[in-house]
This record gives C-alpha cells, structure tokens and sequence, in this order.
C-alpha cells in the first residue's frame, strides 16, 4: 500500500493524497472523469462501431473458424476464471470458519470441568485447526496455480483476439487503397486521353506511390486466404 502510494504517476494524478495518512483533497465526479479517460471511452467506442462496419467480402473459411473459436473459447475461460475465483473466495471463508471453530471448541475445552469431554473437545479443536491449514493451502494452490493461469490464458486470448481485429482493419484499408489506386489510374487514363503532359507525370508519381500500399496485402495463415488474397490483387 505505501509502495502504491508513494508512486510518482500516482501522486501526479490530479487529486490524489500526497501520502497514505493525508486527507485526501475533495473530488466531484465530473473532476474524476479526466480527459484522458473519456479519450479512452471514445476509443473503445469508436473500435466497436469500426468492427460493426467493415464489411469482410473477402470468403476466408479458415479466417472466419478461427476467430469464432477463439470468441468461444474466450468466453468459456471467463466463464471458468469467475467460477474458480469464487471458489478461493469460499475456500478461504471455509477457511476462517473453520479457524474461528477450531478456537471456539479449545476454549470450550479448557473451560470444561468433565476431564474426557474437555480431551475430546481440545482434541477436536487441533483436528479442526489441521484442517484450516489445508483449507489454506488448497485456497492458495487453487489461487496460484489454477486463478492465476486461467487468468494468463484470457490475457493470451484477448491478445489473438487484436490481432484478428488488426487484421481487418488491416484489410479494410487496403481495400480503401485499392480503390484509390483504381482512381488514380483513371485520372492517369484520361489525362493521357486529354493529351495533358504536365500533369501526367505527376499521376504517374502518385500511382507508384499507392502501389505498395495495396502490394502489401494481409494474408492469412493458410494457403487459401494467401490464394484470395493475391488473386484478387492481380
């Protein structure tokens, strides 16, 4: 916590405490939305309505399988990440309950006047306080090695997951520098038609400078999407 809180990005955050004992100063909630967070909040909505309006006319079978199974797996290891989180957190509330028996019978049994009734109870208690022992451990290993890797596996997925976003942003642009390119060699064909040598080298100029834009295709990770891909640029 102090580590956090003597962090030199924290404490130049507007509003936050010079130290972790100092009041903080007052902040309504029109101050907490900086400008940098609501830049983010028009990012993230601009991404959505960018993947809602390119148009893949390109038929990539192994393209459009992979990114659903990647969208399902996606979803069934969020699922699974939730459900074991909630179960450490029962784990370790098991756990306290068990401790807080474990301390509730010792007492009972050093408060017995029966000698067999306050063995057994103290008996019970460092049965129960075992117990609470392996409550912990197995809370801690379902944490470590079972949380914590579900969660590198959703971070790992959400990363594949941007990766097949840029590529389609990727093939959406250079379907828009096609298309320019289409123009322009227009433009060159009727300045050549209207017998116009000053501006003709200037077209020439452009067109070789959209060639490697729409040269440098994405393809995909199968000799079809390579084959679509390059049979429509040439």
């Amino acid at each position: 916590m102090y580590g956090s809180g003597e962090n030199p990005t924290l404490l130049s955050a507007q509003g936050a405490p010079t130290g972790i004992g100092s009041e903080p100063q007052p902040v309504n909630r029109t101050q907490a939305l900086s400008g940098a967070g609501i830049l983010r909040m028009v990012n993230k909505a601009a991404d959505a309505v960018n993947k809602m309006t390119i148009k893949m006319n390109e038929s990539d079978v192994w393209f459009e399988e992979k990114q659903q199974q990647f969208e399902n797996l996606d979803q069934q290891l969020r699922k699974l990440h939730g459900s074991v989180e909630a179960l450490v957190l029962h784990r370790k509330e098991l756990s306290l309950n068990t401790a807080s028996f474990a301390k509730s019978a010792a007492m009972l049994g050093n408060s017995e006047d029966h000698t067999a009734l306050s063995r057994a109870l103290s008996q019970l208690a460092e049965v129960e306080e075992k117990i609470d022992q392996l409550h912990q451990e197995q809370a801690y290993a379902d944490f470590y090695l079972f949380s914590e890797l579900l969660g590198d596996y959703v971070r790992l997925i959400t990363a594949v997951k941007g990766v097949f976003d840029q590529r389609m942003k990727t093939w959406s642009k250079w379907q828009d520098a096609q298309v320019m390119l289409q123009r322009k060699r227009e433009a060159e064909a009727k300045l050549q038609f209207a017998n116009k040598p000053d501006k003709l080298q200037q077209a020439k100029d452009e067109i070789k400078e959209a060639r490697p834009l729409k040269n440098t295709a994405p393809t995909g990770c199968s000799a079809h999407s390579n084959h679509s891909f390059y049979h429509t640029v040439h």
